[in-house]
């Protein structure tokens, strides 16, 4: 390049300029030095349940979302933040509710949800007043990109679509031309919206589709690639069947067992009910006759052979299920119906745009399929290949409530899968993070997840950066363009803190200043492990500014770091076809060498934790306790137990009894043994009836709900839970709450976003703030079980944002006594530096030397905000000598009742807590 500055050079076939990403409405002044205030029209708490009843006939979706300015980014980059980042999920904040004709039930617009896309993102109109007409609130955000998809699942019918759009950013025909394709048909060609209605006038487009197979897309589409033009976009999206009234169809589910290829559900062997291929897009369904034949069905490794007699074929094809968001685990069934020999069907499979498994080979991968032929001919060998299951297994991270799995063939060929799992991810960590390399903002993916700006980089590497807001058009297909403008470069290390656990982590490349192979050689290294050799991503994508993405499996153990590690191959320039160059990098002058090692973009997060050792005991990972150290020679209660070597002899796991009348116990569940997630029990769990003297929860500021394992959190949403004059428990009631500072109630908040790392998400969606004590009466003097749950649900409004540590610290006292507390407790910290994540729940046992037990919420001066507190769950008494980790049954409490076995007492309490009076924050309690 002959002593050329090394920057980023690109040539494109087109450059689109984006926007910001808030806009002013058309003719709108710009304030504030060109950021308006954020209007307060948009509803950003639940909507009210429907007040009619009826078969569920409809969703709504208010496309985009929020994204309050941010006066430290430029305008150029948008002016704006989209949340908070490391690895967390953007939150939309925008649902809404049309109010309908008197006895049809209103209309619940949810938050922007089910999409992906390229170069997608949300946008809010700030300083806008809703559109004249109805429902002009809904005008307020819109999704918009060059090309993105809305993937619904619903019942299989005829529908009717409304698509609602508004032009209120161009005033001039073709400024934006877009097109809409529904179910596969251009349905609404080239629209121009201000050609049709003019600027800040609202339409409403209808359209007919139906679902035969559990999936309705809508595909939105970029005509115009001028530069300075429009993308695509919508405003909000109803689709509803021809029913007399508005009832929402229920939320989707967590779990879906798709037998691919069936045309009837069934029910397997092993209890999982599968249901009729559903839910794709593309591929065709097939029969393997060679595994159907004899009867009953023969295919080795199994024990549901049906499962395998069908499959979904194809060159290339999908399948799209709405989910809560979260982190799951997929599970997919192969067997090869139709070839006989490794490496006729080669084909790799896609999850949320990555490529999670490459290269699969059925035949060749699997280890039981193959066996030499009986009579050896003249020529290569051959093989008999007997029908045999071949599983995978991955982890998936649902941000935006959709989860895509995308099968393609290589080399002409076509892709198979025979079943798809879809269910929570139980994972040993909820440790999350995504980077944006050499961006100075944040950038949020065409998947709603936010990538922050730059962090945790040595010093030894620089970022190179065009302008982060650039698209590249054509950049690559289903690829987030937005993450590869930037990159950081050099020999260099990422060091992040995180939880003890099992992680995949996804590198992102494109390069931005090769213009041919050979001319930039490096090596990727995590946890010290190679993983990438002689890395030439010029040479891998056949070009430059082309997406590469890799993803691997990481495990982070004692050291609590994960570190990648970029390096220059050290024989790179020893190698065939190597092109240094001469270039300039932070004002060195480099001749006759290769560029330096660069990444664009990092995402981790859960991976699927290995398996128990036979006989092995799991041992459970627990949050460092909050509070001070033991006193000394006591034993820590965190690495007595957690940090156990792994070659000692463990016992084996001790059978799971059932209690009379009712299911057996699930040991996936917290309270069954299982790794603390706060409250996280995703299985069946027994109902059972504690024998306890006092066995109360409380959903605090919120309304009675049983919890996924049978625990009953009495309602807290009223003033009827307020003590009695002087501060005492009214008579007929089992407790009271107070709160000593502020107004009389205290303060009551509320949100309908969506709580990670739980599946009792109710709990932690409501909230009293401030110095509340709850008081509980007990039936005798002693020791009970306290617990107390919390998560950051604090809303946008800057005054009350708590999106970063130190906000909101407190302590929880008993009793009245200083002295016997837990503390500081910093629910954001708790949840991993995350909102919205549930954090492990805090308690142990407390002495009571009376009737009543008080629990005081009380704030640290240095903290900005008063605690809150998302619930509280109390039982006992119990013996002194109580060992919260017992297995499910394996104790009793203080005064058992005859023959009934005690529940479950919260997992993850040393046995020394109880009677030490250490305080620790207890994971998920039993049968919660």
């Amino acid at each position: 390049m002959g002593g050329s500055q090394l920057v980023v050079c690109v040539v494109f076939s087109a450059l689109l300029l984006l926007g910001t990403a808030q806009s002013q409405p058309v003719g709108a002044p710009a304030v504030n030095g060109g950021f308006a205030p954020a209007p307060a029209p948009i509803k950003s708490t639940p909507a009210p349940a429907p007040a009619v009843t009826g078969p569920p006939s409809y969703i709504a979706i208010n496309c985009g979302g929020l994204t309050p300015p941010n006066a430290s980014i430029p305008q150029y980059y948008g002016g704006v933040n989209y949340g908070f980042g490391n690895g967390s999920f953007y939150q939309p904040n925008n649902s809404y509710v049309s109010t309908a004709p008197a006895g049809k039930g209103d209309i619940v617009f949810l938050t922007d949800r089910y999409y992906y896309g390229t170069s997608t993102k949300p946008r809010q109109y700030l300083g806008f007043a809703p559109l004249s007409g109805a429902d002009g609130a809904l005008y307020l955000t819109e999704r918009y990109g060059l090309s993105f998809t809305y993937e619904l699942d619903l019942p299989n019918g005829v529908y009717n679509v409304d698509l609602h759009f508004a032009e209120t950013q161009f005033n001039q025909v073709g400024a934006r031309v877009f097109s809409v394709t529904i179910q596969g048909v251009k349905s609404v060609p080239n629209l121009d919206i201000f050609a049709t209605v003019g600027a800040n006038t609202s339409t409403i487009v209808t359209r007919q589709a139906t679902v035969s197979n559990g999936l309705l897309s809508i595909l939105f589409e970029t005509v115009s690639s001028n530069v300075g033009d429009g993308e695509a976009k919508v405003n909000a999206i109803r689709v509803y069947t021809d029913s007399s009234t508005n009832v929402p169809f229920p939320a989707p589910p967590s779990s879906y067992f798709v037998d691919a290829g069936a045309s009837a559900s069934r029910v397997s062997p092993d209890g999982v009910n599968y249901t009729r291929d559903s839910y794709f897009s593309n591929g065709a369904a097939v029969a393997f006759t060679s595994v159907g034949a004899p009867s009953p069905l023969s295919v080795a490794q199994t024990t549901d052979a049906i499962v395998y007699s069908t499959a979904r074929v194809g060159r290339s094809f999908s399948y799209y299920f709405n989910l809560p968001v979260g982190h799951y685990r997929v599970e997919l069934a192969f067997v090869e119906g139709q070839f006989t020999q490794p490496g006729q069907r080669l084909f790799t499979v896609e999850i949320q745009g990555v490529q999670a498994f490459s290269t699969i080979d059925i035949i060749g991968n699997s280890t039981y399929a193959l066996s030499p032929a009986p009579a050896p001919a003249p020529g290569p060998a051959s093989y008999l290949y007997t029908p045999t299951s071949f599983n995978l297994t991955t982890a998936a991270a649902v941000a935006n409530g959709l989860l895509r799995i995308d099968f393609n063939g290589t080399n002409g060929g076509n892709a198979t899968v025979s079943a798809i799992k879809v269910t929570p991810l139980n994972a040993n960590t909820n440790g999350t993070l995504a980077i944006d390399c050499g961006s100075p903002i944040d950038v949020l993916s065409g998947n709603g997840v936010i990538f922050q700006a730059d962090t945790n980089f040595s010093a030894a590497s620089y970022s190179v950066q065009s302008n982060p807001y650039q698209v590249f058009l054509p950049y690559n297909d289903a690829v987030d363009d937005f993450l590869y403008p930037t990159v950081r470069q050099g020999n260099f290390t990422y060091n992040f803190s995180l939880p003890n656990g099992t992680y995949l982590v996804t590198l992102y490349f494109a390069d931005l200043n090769a213009t041919g192979p050979g001319q930039r050689i490096f090596d990727v290294y995590i946890q010290e492990v190679k993983v990438l050799s002689q890395l030439d991503v010029y040479a891998r994508t056949g070009g430059a500014i082309t997406a590469y993405i890799r993803q691997f499996p990481a495990n982070v153990t004692s050291s609590r770091f994960l570190s990648i590690r970029f390096q220059t191959s050290p024989d790179a320039l020893s190698l065939p076809n190597v092109s240094p160059q001469n270039y300039v990098l932070n004002g060195t002058n480099y001749a006759n060498a290769l560029y330096p090692p660069f990444v664009s973009a990092l995402y981790v997060e859960p991976g699927i934790p290995p398996a128990p050792a036979p006989a092995r005991t799991v041992v459970a990972q627990a949050p460092r306790p909050i509070g001070p150290p033991p006193p000394p020679g006591a034993p820590d209660p965190y690495f007595a137990y957690v940090n156990t070597p792994a070659d000692l002899p463990l016992g084996p796991v001790p059978p799971v009894p059932t209690f009379g009348g009712a299911a057996s116990a699930n040991p996936s569940c917290p309270a069954n043994g299982a790794p603390p997630q706060a409250i996280n029990c995703t299985g069946p769990c027994p109902l059972w009836t504690p024998p306890f003297g006092l066995n109360v929860a409380v959903n605090a500021a919120g309304p009675r709900y049983v919890s996924s394992c049978g625990i009953v959190f009495e309602d807290d949403s009223n003033n009827s839970t307020r003590c009695g004059q002087g501060d005492v428990i009214p008579q007929g009631v089992r407790w009271c709450r107070t709160n000593i500072k502020g107004p009389e109630g205290g303060y009551q908040f509320s949100t309908g976003e969506g709580i990670f790392n739980t599946s009792d998400p109710t709990i932690f969606q409501s909230e009293f703030i401030g110095y509340n004590t709850y008081k509980f009466r007990l039936p005798s003097p002693g020791v009970y079980q306290v617990y107390s749950y919390f998560a950051e649900v604090s809303g946008d409004d800057p005054i009350i944002n708590v999106n970063r540590p130190a906000l909101r610290i407190f302590y929880i006292h008993f009793n009245g006594n200083n002295a016997d507390a837990i503390g500081p407790i910093d629910p954001f910290v708790l949840g991993g530096d995350r909102k919205f994540y549930a954090a492990p729940a805090i308690g142990r046992g407390v002495q009571c030397s009376s009737n009543e037990l008080s629990i005081q919420y009380e704030a640290v001066a240095a903290g900005r905000d008063a605690p809150a507190i998302k619930g509280i769950w109390v039982y006992g008494p119990v013996d002194a000598n109580f060992n919260a980790m017992a297995p499910l049954g394996a104790q009793s409490p203080a005064s058992p009742a005859s023959g009934v076995n005690a529940p479950p007492p919260p997992v993850g309490v040393p046995p020394s807590a109880a009677s030490s009076g250490a305080p620790t924050p207890a994971p998920t309690p039993s049968g919660s």
